[in-house]
Parts: structure tokens; C-alpha cells; sequence
């Protein structure tokens, strides 16, 4: 295919999935198939080199022939292809789109005789229904267990609004970043906050001591420590945590690296709050997503200027993490339990700092989070009204999907003339940040890491303030 040609063809794939909701059109993906072709794959997650070694690992025990195998919403991409020339023959494709299916069943039904090829939705009641009559199909996912030593229930919770919620707490086989450099010979013990509806999607994440203490963590035995992820999971019944040890969520540390990509961000505006500071003013800060309360506590603890509130839809959420995690209010943090959305709208002051960070009810949408409407262009310019004039607007997003990233950037560039990105590298998060001026702190000069070290000094443990510096230095400008 030659380069202009590809070039229209990939502006008329980018022009049927340019919204969220075309993401849903069974006839906008039976038009991007037809354009695409069965041999121009797709693929959502990763490319197979990437795949191979965790899908072999966890899959490879007993027959392979015998391990049965469903891909929801495959598409046209390789994977299962991939899987069945490796020894697993009993898959079966489903997607609801009919020209994909009628394509990648013409490329396979030769080379790959036993694998199946339905065109039907994945929320139908039939794929359900099959899957609880048979019981002998083995779902392949990625779960927030990947890479877990010793793991302990500690608290489980049905809510209207959010459906199962789970508080563990965990000992990880392999701990990178900060804290692992920091406790080389250690097992860190974490307390986990997770939701049924998005299993493998860790909410919130903090680290336990003894309180009081920074540096009181459980004892490693002789076992070789394993990279997280590489094996299955070896969950202890063990309990990690007993009543007598005294531990509690350290809210010094934010144990989730993307919580210190969204306080780098920081750095973009620390001219403003340095001068804000100075004056004894405070700062208006706004999380919309409590989670853990983990990152508004770090805030509320660290940066003693700022007036933190949170918005938070369920109130089960804000119970767990007034009962579980530590979190407490005080006249510098507030919690209202109330839509973001509609908190923000509703306003009566100007905002300086606004961070959302809520995860998706709805998979569809192609991202874990935020949810949808909070990269609707309505909400990003009621976003762009309340905030002050030198105010910083951050969204933590993640999705798998180019598309998706590439159209709430383009978004979010209609209503803000200045975005920058923190990509991380260890996961999907991408951290998204606008100004509402033209004005900001030239993030190339040196002098804006040391007014943002000057707006940590409180961080209780030095090792967190480089880690934010180091993420601070990786933004770009977009």
C-alpha cells in the first residue's frame, strides 16, 4: 500500500471511532473492519512478543488441547491465532461485528480448523448463560492479583452504586519504584481497595507501617524474590496483617505512581503557588474520585497550604476509607458525598487545582478512566470557568486504545490552549494536564524543580519528594 493511500485510510478509520459512542456502533466497526481488511490486524493490548511469556505461563497447565478459551470482542487481531499455533485449539471467538467474523473466519477455517468464530455481542444472556451451564471454560484476564505473595481479605461491601468493593491486604512477590529501592530486603505490606465491576484495576493502593514509624515492614523469608507478574499467583491463606500489629495506611507515601505523576503536575503552576504560599493565601484543590482518600490525605499532610474537598458519588466508598484507609476530615479537607460533575458545575468559587480521577462504569467506552462524560467537551468548558486564571486542570486517563487517548486529547485541546502529558511507563496511565492561561513555569529550566522541592518541604519521607521531581521531569508538552 502505498503512503498517501495508507494516510486516507487512516483518516477514515480515525473518522469513524472520533467519539465515544462510536466506539459502541456495531456499524461504525463493521465500516472499520471493511476499510481495514483481514490483514491489517488490530490489536488492543499489546503485540504478541508482549503477550506470550505471561499468557503461556498462566495457561499452560495440563493439556493445552484441552483448555478452553473465549475472546470476547476480538476483532481482527492476531491473538488467537497466536494461541492456537501454540497448542490451544479450543478457542472461541465472539465479536459483533459480521464482516470482521466473515473475514478472520475465511483467514483461518484451513490453517486452524477447530477454532470457533460466532458474531454475537458479549453482553448477550447467552454467552452468560453458557459460561454458568458448562463451567469448563477457562477466562484469561489480568487481575489485581497478578504477582501477589500473600494476600488477606480484610473487608468486602455491596453497594447500590458500585456493586462488590473489596479491602485486602497484600504482600507483593516483587515491588519496583521507590519503595522497593528503599526496602530492598523487605516485603511491603500494601492495603488495597479494588471494585468487582473492574477486577484488575487496583482503585487505591498504600503502603502499611507500624504507626508512628516510616520504616517498620514485615520481614522477608529465603524465598527469591519473583518479578511481579511473571508466575501465577500464589495466594496465602496466611493472613498478612492481624489485629495485634499495629499497622496503619502510611499517608506519607502514594504507593501509586500515577498519584505522584498527578502532583508533578504541580511544577507546571508553582510560580502561582509559590507567591500564593508566600502570602499565607491557600489554594483551592478539588478531587473529584475519594478512592482511599490516599491522595487527598498526601495533599491535606504534605502541602499544608492547599484547601483540599473531594467529591465522591458513593457514599460505601467514603465509609471504607474513613474505616479503612485512615481517612479524616478536618477544616483544610472536606468530603462531600455528591456527582462531580454537578459539584463543579455548582461552584460558587473559583477553583486553583481540579484533579479527576475516577474510573468508568461502563467498559464500552473504551476507557477505564475517567468515565465518559468527564472528557465531554460541556464538562471540560465548565471545567474551564471555574477555575481560577492561573488554575491547573488534571485527569488521570487510562485506555488501551490510541483512538481513544489521541480523540480526549483533541477534546481537551479545543477548550485549553495548553496541555502536557505524563506518560508512564510501567503501566497505561497517562496523566493529562491543562492551564487555563497561556502563562506557565518553563518546565525546561532547572529553576522549576527547585520551586517545586520548595513546594514539598512537608513531604514526610525524602524518597517520595524525588520520585515526584523525577515524574516532574518527564512531562510534555502536547
Amino acid at each position: 500500500m502505498g503512503k498517501q493511500k495508507k494516510k486516507v485510510q487512516q483518516q477514515q478509520e480515525a473518522d469513524l471511532l472520533s467519539t465515544l459512542e462510536d466506539f459502541t456502533s456495531k456499524e461504525n466497526w463493521d465500516k472499520f473492519f471493511s476499510i481495514k481488511g483481514k490483514d491489517d490486524p488490530f490489536e488492543w493490548y499489546a503485540e504478541w512478543p508482549q503477550l506470550r511469556q505471561l499468557l503461556l505461563t498462566n495457561l499452560s497447565s495440563g493439556s493445552l488441547s484441552d483448555v478452553q478459551i473465549l475472546v470476547p470482542g476480538c476483532g481482527n487481531s492476531r491473538l488467537s491465532e497466536q494461541l492456537y499455533d501454540e497448542g490451544f485449539v479450543c478457542i472461541t471467538n465472539i465479536d459483533f461485528s459480521k464482516v470482521v467474523i466473515g473475514d478472520m473466519l475465511k483467514r483461518n477455517v484451513r490453517d486452524r480448523p477447530c477454532m470457533r468464530w460466532r458474531v454475537m455481542d458479549m453482553t448477550c444472556m447467552q454467552i452468560f448463560q453458557a459460561l454458568s451451564i458448562t463451567n469448563d471454560t477457562d477466562v484469561v484476564f489480568m487481575a489485581a492479583s497478578d504477582g501477589i505473595k500473600e494476600r488477606k481479605v480484610v473487608h468486602q461491601v455491596t453497594s447500590e452504586l458500585t456493586g462488590q468493593i473489596v479491602v485486602d491486604d497484600v504482600v507483593y512477590e516483587n515491588v519496583d519504584g521507590e519503595l522497593g529501592q528503599l526496602f530492598p530486603s523487605k516485603d511491603l505490606v500494601f492495603r488495597r481497595l479494588t471494585f468487582e465491576r473492574s477486577e484488575w484495576l487496583i482503585q487505591s493502593e498504600g503502603l502499611l507501617t507500624s504507626e508512628g514509624s516510616q520504616n517498620t515492614v514485615v520481614e522477608k523469608g529465603n524465598d527469591k524474590s519473583k518479578k511481579k507478574g511473571s508466575q501465577k499467583s500464589n495466594v496465602s491463606n496466611v493472613p498478612v496483617v492481624d489485629s495485634s500489629s499495629g499497622l496503619s495506611v502510611d499517608h506519607g507515601y502514594l504507593a501509586s505512581s500515577y498519584h505522584s505523576g498527578i502532583v508533578s503536575g504541580f511544577m507546571l503552576i508553582s510560580s502561582y503557588l509559590e507567591r500564593v504560599a508566600s502570602s499565607g493565601g491557600t489554594v483551592s484543590t478539588v478531587v473529584i474520585g475519594l478512592g482511599a482518600g490516599l491522595l487527598p490525605m498526601f495533599l491535606h499532610g504534605s502541602i499544608p497550604f492547599l484547601q483540599v474537598e473531594a467529591a465522591e458519588l458513593d457514599p460505601a466508598v467514603v465509609d471504607l476509607a474513613r474505616g479503612y484507609f485512615g481517612f479524616k476530615e478536618d477544616d483544610r479537607l472536606k468530603v462531600h458525598v455528591t456527582d462531580g460533575i454537578k459539584f463543579v458545575g455548582d461552584a460558587s468559587t473559583k477553583v486553583d487545582i481540579l484533579i479527576v480521577d475516577v474510573d468508568s462504569p461502563d467498559s464500552s467506552s473504551g476507557m477505564t478512566c475517567p468515565a465518559a462524560d468527564f472528557v465531554e467537551e460541556s464538562f471540560l468548558k465548565t471545567v474551564k470557568t471555574s477555575l481560577s486564571e492561573e488554575g491547573l486542570f488534571v485527569i488521570n486517563l487510562v485506555s488501551r486504545s490510541s483512538a481513544i487517548k489521541e480523540m480526549v486529547i483533541s477534546r481537551m485541546k479545543v477548550v485549553f490552549s495548553k496541555l502536557f502529558s505524563l506518560q508512564l511507563e510501567e503501566d497505561v496511565n497517562e496523566v493529562i494536564f491543562a492551564l487555563n492561561s497561556e502563562g506557565c513555569t518553563d518546565i525546561t529550566s532547572p529553576e522549576a524543580y527547585n520551586q517545586l522541592q520548595k513546594l514539598l518541604l512537608n513531604v514526610k519521607h525524602p524518597e517520595m519528594t524525588r520520585s515526584i521531581i523525577d515524574s516532574a521531569k518527564k512531562i510534555k508538552p502536547l
